[in-house]
């Protein structure tokens, strides 16, 4: 589907109920919806952290990782204006013997198993006529569901400035005709990134950017209702239409005919993202910096789903069904740095920063579904039967202190180490406090004197030890609650769906990494080599 969510696991999953996903951060802001609401063209670099030292200064929501994502900024000098656009095709890679037999080839084998059977193969006949088995009627189930696919994309943008202010504005499209009849996907994004040196100690960058995607699909997985799977299942004798060419041909598939259920069935989704950041910096004295950023990511979905009453058998006994459904997501985090850089002699450099950082997150539901459809009724208003009407509202709260330094000596050896403190509102209130640390130690072998490897250019040591910790459950977990529905005599009435747990408390990790980097061929082949537990 084009409209699928990028799955990233970094070094393989950790948690085997909490959530694996690495953190994804733009510009130096956390988002929720990954890379999805981001324009390719628009990516200058992603580097991924994988181990303790690297991603220390995240804390827990850095446990599975973190994807760091810097888009393009502008530069000094004349206005320039970019603008590219792509078109092709895409199409399904089922080989032909993937395909099912057509109508001759299921016959011809289906009459050697009943000669062999010891019947009479002039029976044969008769028994298709019984069975309502048409030679003449030949579909090709995998052409009514598959199409050729194609897809176009637009992107526009512009950069430019002076030497105390720069920006960077651009803007695409992206549509998409997936190669299953019935799958559509559009996406438009917009960003806006800009910097300013107001004064000699204070600059200030700021970025604003949101998305529109829209997607149109049928229910997967191993259902009558997916296409997908009847297009394997369903014999070629059996016709889309009846005899008048119009009318879908039910009696089969517990009446869901695939190219019914592609053309009857309405499911759009949509989902509005608006993301803002802004950062100033102040140099309070040399080698003194503070840094102050706040960020904010709003996130609104929504679907619809209208079955037809005419299509489906569990459908059609209870007058076709709407089901919508909508999201609303807001997450804001304020952070607050406090960075000191000296050179102690001329070989010696060290760097720390401490900080403050708060990060809030609310989801707000709504999810209704009707039966008995009315005739040309495209809201769930027209349906005489409601089966589902709930909603729900929850949220959560880190906050976090940390501490970071780093030093070197030469260009030639490395140390570092972290020191955070987070606090989350997930777990129980006796354990919502947990500290995590880092070491991590370089060997730069490629800058000591007596290293003379010409064809390797860059060789570097390093390891890195840790101990980290994953808040990636539920809200409310730690919780005993109580939900809505155990009505009786038709008054309301709640019960427990979940025991209080007070000792709940972070998942745990203690990583260790060691890694050599290298470079040669003047720098035109570079990686590493990794061994790491966790």
């Amino acid at each position: 589907s084009p409209d699928a969510d990028v799955r990233v696991r970094v070094r393989g999953g950790m948690s085997i109920t909490g959530d694996n996903s690495p953190l994804y951060i733009v510009d130096g802001v956390q988002v929720e919806n990954g890379l999805s609401a981001i324009a390719p063209q628009n990516i200058q670099t992603i580097d991924v952290l994988k181990d303790a030292a690297a991603t220390s200064l995240y804390g827990s929501r850095a446990a599975n990782g973190v994807v760091l994502i810097t888009t393009k900024k502008g530069k000094s000098g004349k206005s320039k204006f970019h603008f590219t656009y792509q078109n092709g095709t895409n199409n399904n890679t089922i080989r032909d013997e993937q395909k099912t037999l057509n109508t001759d080839q299921y016959l011809q084998y289906y009459r050697e198993g009943w000669v062999n059977a010891g019947n009479r193969a002039g029976s044969y006949d008769s028994l298709l006529t019984a069975n309502g088995i048409s030679r003449s009627t030949n579909t090709d189930w995998f052409d009514a569901v598959l199409r050729q696919g194609q897809y176009s994309q637009y992107n526009l943008n512009a950069s430019g400035g002076n030497d105390k202010s720069t920006y960077f504005v651009s803007g695409s499209y992206y549509n998409s005709d997936a190669p299953t009849k019935g799958l559509n996907y559009d996406k438009a994004t917009y960003r806006i990134n800009i910097s300013s040196e107001l004064t000699k100690k204070l600059s200030f960058k700021g970025g604003f950017s949101g998305s529109f995607q829209q997607t149109s699909n049928f229910l997967g997985g191993s259902f009558f209702a997916n296409p997908v799977r009847a297009m394997y299942r369903l014999a070629p004798w059996l016709p889309i239409y009846k005899s008048d060419g119009k009318t879908y041909e039910l009696g089969y598939n517990n009446g869901y005919n695939p190219v019914a259920v592609i053309e009857t069935t309405k499911r759009k989704a949509k989902t509005y993202n608006i993301a803002a950041n802004a950062s100033a910096n102040y140099k309070i004295t040399k080698g003194l910096t503070f840094e102050g950023s706040y960020a904010m990511d709003f996130n609104h979905a929504f679907s619809s789903t209208q079955y037809d009453p005419r299509v489906g058998n569990a459908i059609v006994a209870v007058g076709g069904t709407i089901q919508n459904y909508t999201q609303d997501i807001t997450n804001w985090v304020a952070t607050n740095i406090l960075r000191y850089k000296v050179d102690l002699a001329d070989d010696h450099k060290l760097e720390a920063f401490a900080g403050y950082e708060a990060q809030s997150r609310s989801d707000v539901d709504i999810e209704i579904a009707v039966n008995g459809i009315a005739p040309g009724t495209i809201t769930a208003a027209g349906g005489s039967s409601p089966t589902l009407t709930t909603g729900t509202g929850t949220a959560n709260r880190l906050v976090s202190k940390f501490f970071n330094t780093n030093y070197s000596f030469k260009d030639l050896y490395f140390i570092s180490g972290s020191l955070r403190e987070d606090a989350s509102s997930r777990f129980a209130k006796n354990f919502r406090k947990a500290t995590f640390w880092s070491v991590g130690a370089g060997w730069n072998i490629s800058n000591e004197k007596f290293y003379n490897v010409s064809w390797l250019s860059e060789l570097k040591l390093r390891g890195s030890y840790g101990y980290t910790g994953n808040q990636g459950i539920d809200n409310f977990e730690s919780f005993g609650l109580y939900g809505a529905g155990s009505d009786y005599n038709l008054q309301s009435g709640l019960a427990q769906n979940q025991l209080a747990n007070d000792n709940l408390t972070w998942e745990k990790n203690i990583p260790l990494n060691i890694g050599l980097d290298f470079s040669m061929l003047k720098g035109r082949l570079s990686g590493s080599l990794e061994w790491y537990t966790r």
